[in-house]
Formats: structure tokens, sequence, C-alpha cells
């Protein structure tokens, strides 16, 4: 159900903009179906933006994508949080956080998309992607990209949200 995803959405936001500095969190939301009309009470907020068109996610994806690459020959073997805690107590600036929420695209064969989805999270990008099952029941082949590009699995619905393993992905493909 699309309205428990939103409703998850809203409670994530509220959580990571009352849990962070403003200044050090990027919120992006790539959102083709509905415009951002469905988080429009986070619009004001200066770190939050909205990319509406698949031209512009491209340019963000290949943005963000070097911003990685320079997190990763800064951090090295390093974890974003075990750098910032550093950076802190050295009285440094610590790294931002770039926060991706992609709504409804299913993954793609962009080799730089996948490697947001695969290593952004490690140097403090990170990639989340809600899909709606339905649109995905019944495509072995989608299965199997999303199965191999994303490391978690969470379903969200009636009795909350909930860690699935690849087996629920399994018997989507037996759907339809």
């Amino acid at each position: 159900d699309e309205q428990q995803m939103f409703n998850y959405l809203t409670l994530y936001l509220t959580s990571l903009y009352s849990r962070m500095v403003i200044s050090s969190l990027y919120v992006k939301l790539f959102d083709f179906k509905y415009a951002g009309t469905k988080t429009i009470n986070f619009a004001s907020i200066e770190s939050f933006s909205q990319v509406l068109n698949k031209e512009d996610v491209k340019s963000q994806i290949e943005l963000l994508n070097k911003e990685m690459m320079k997190r990763i020959k800064i951090l090295g073997s390093k974890q974003i949080d075990d750098y910032n805690k550093e950076m802190i107590e050295d009285d440094s600036a610590p790294l931002d956080y770039h926060i991706i929420i992609d709504l409804f695209n299913k993954p793609s064969d962009n080799g730089e998309q996948n490697q947001l989805l695969i290593n952004g999270f490690k140097y403090g990008i990170v990639y989340n992607s809600f899909l709606n099952v339905k649109d995905i029941e019944g495509d072995e082949k989608m299965i199997d990209k999303i199965k191999s590009t994303y490391g978690n699995y969470y379903f969200i619905g009636d009795a909350g949200v909930n860690k699935k393993s690849s087996k629920f992905l399994d018997a989507l493909k037996a759907k339809k």
C-alpha cells in the first residue's frame, strides 16, 4: 500500500531531521510519479531537494558518484562514522550525509547508480529505493537484478516495516 509507504517515509524523514544537524544532512527525493506532492511538508527545508524527471536524476547520480569517489580517497577503508568521530574530536569539519530516496524506480543497468547502491552507505551516501511489490511480481529478471544490487529488503505493510530475506523475493517470481 503506497499510503503506508508514505507514512513510513514521513516518519523516516522526521527522524533523520530531528536527530542530525541539518547542515550535515542532504536529502534528495527522486519522484516521477507524484512530483513531490506526497512529501510537500519537507519541501521548505533547505537541505531537502526534489528531483522530478529522469534526466535530472541521471545528473544527480553522476554528481553523487563523483562525491563517493572523492570520499573513497579521503576515507580509504574507514567508515564515515569513524572518520567523522575523529574529525569532531580534532575540532575539524566532518563529512556530511547524503540520503537518496528513490520512489518507484526499478534498478537499472546504470553502473554509477549500482555503485551508489552497493557502496555508498559506507561513504555517507545512503540510497533508499522504494518499490511497489505489485510492480515487480512475476518479473524474474527484475527480481534477480534487485537481489544482486540491494543489500537488504524491507516490506512495509499492515504489520509495519519488516526485514525480508531473498526467499521473499523468490516467492514473488511465481506471482502474477
